[in-house]
């Protein structure tokens, strides 16, 4: 069974170079709110409530798997996706909203393969799809860790 610490491992092989740390670290949350915000984009019927659409759908399997790796990745990563979710909520009402996140999405995707460019490896999820989950604990992971030492 694949644990936290060897997605981490795994993850952190292929990011070692400081500029291809430091383009994720920028990066990858910005992939996160745009994918977030694209799937969101995807027309629902207009009954629906707002929190009902694609986007949402993607949150929901995105912290299933973050729970499958405990109330320590669970919770942080829940309370980092949910500003993501707000700023989503905010733009759609903006006729831009689809546009807004195509360009952050493929602007972040870009420098994304820069890093790996510089690195001289190529990006994880190449191996396993989970990987494109692993990313946003790995960006956050300093973060969480100086949580589980409060708590």
């Amino acid at each position: 069974m694949k644990t936290t610490e060897w997605y981490l491992e795994k993850y952190g092989e292929s990011h070692t170079h400081p500029t291809n740390i430091l383009i994720h670290k920028i990066f990858v949350p910005l992939i996160m709110f745009s994918v977030i915000g694209l799937l969101w984009s995807i027309p629902v019927p207009e009954n629906y409530p707002w929190f009902i659409n694609f986007g949402m759908g993607l949150v929901l399997l995105a912290l299933g798997f973050y729970s499958s790796m405990g109330v320590a990745i669970f919770l942080p990563m829940l309370f980092i996706v949910a500003p993501m979710i707000y700023g989503n909520f905010v733009l759609s009402s903006s006729p831009l909203f689809f546009k807004i996140n195509l360009i952050i999405f493929v602007v972040s995707w870009v420098f994304q393969f820069v890093g790996h460019k510089i690195e001289g490896k190529k990006p994880s999820f190449i191996e396993d799809l989970l990987f494109l989950l692993v990313g946003p604990i790995w960006v956050f992971y300093p973060f969480i860790k100086k949580l589980k030492k409060a708590a």
